[in-house]
């Protein structure tokens, strides 16, 4: 089957089939091909470094890779602004994010980089609860992402889980 991926007015990349709007199938493994298109996406993490890319953070009294690993763990920080970041194997074009946090609302930036030293700030909000954010489709190409939390109003420790990104780079 063949897909026609396009940006709809959410910023979300995706395709119009049957029932609306579908957003394209990545799967566990981190990668889809589609017409010349490799969909790529944080992969389910066993360690800061496998199975692909590297997934580090800030400040966290546990693993940063807990999470993305797929099993309900959290990545839990203490202190605000805290960051957490994932750096893709290749420069991917990044078109949507999500996470979950143990509290709720939070203010926090997407911010990204090519040298994991200047960054760049994607996308930022305040007081909203965690969701599937997608991003305007004229932004560059990075290989780190970084999400820092910038407060948890009336709590000293959160937890992030289930942060994914979805983004695509070409084949030629």
């Amino acid at each position: 089957m063949i897909f026609n991926y396009s940006y709809w007015a959410d910023g979300l990349l995706g395709y119009y089939g049957t029932g609306g709007y579908n957003p394209p199938y990545i799967g566990d493994s981190g990668i889809n091909v589609m017409n010349g298109v490799i969909l790529t996406s944080i992969p389910h993490m066993t360690s800061n470094t496998l199975p692909n890319g590297t997934i580090s953070s800030s400040n966290s009294s546990t693993q940063a890779y807990f999470a993305c690993d797929g099993l309900g763990d959290f990545w839990t920080f203490n202190n605000s602004p805290s960051w957490i970041q994932y750096q893709f194997p290749e420069i991917i074009y990044l078109y949507s994010y999500t996470f979950a946090s143990v509290y709720s609302p939070l203010s926090w930036n997407l911010s990204a980089s090519n040298d994991g030293v200047s960054f760049t700030t994607l996308d930022s909000r305040t007081n909203i609860n965690p969701r599937v954010i997608g991003l305007p489709a004229t932004h560059l190409a990075y290989s780190y992402y970084r999400l820092t939390i910038q407060n948890i109003p009336g709590h000293t420790i959160d937890g992030i889980d289930g942060l994914q990104m979805y983004g695509y780079y070409h084949t030629s």
